[in-house]
């Protein structure tokens, strides 16, 4: 069995999803999300999504353990990193946002 993680390379400023993709024939029978070493999410689909508005402006690493029907685990590590989002008002008073890099 093999895992791959995908999540966008770019600072994230919104909720966003970390996927862990299954390239092997035994079925996943868990998956469990760990966010700056603290348990945070279990399910059997590898598909996490993340609300950003739980955390601070900085890096944060993530790992995923996921558990296979034949007893292999295997254990995937990334990073995050959360934008601030800052607000503009245009001429009509119209609100918009963009985010910055920190």
């Amino acid at each position: 069995p093999n895992v791959a993680i995908a999540v966008s390379k770019k600072c994230v400023s919104r909720t966003f999803v970390v996927r862990s993709t299954n390239s092997g024939s035994y079925p996943v029978t868990k998956s469990v999300l760990y966010i700056d070493g603290k348990k945070v999410k279990t399910n059997k689909t590898g598909t996490f999504k993340i609300n950003t508005g739980r955390y601070s402006t900085k890096n944060h690493k993530f790992k995923v353990v996921t558990t296979f029907s034949n007893g292999t685990v295997i254990t995937k590590t990334g990073t995050f990193k959360l934008c601030k989002l800052i607000a503009f008002y245009d001429d009509n008073d119209a609100a918009y946002a963009e985010d910055e890099q920190l």
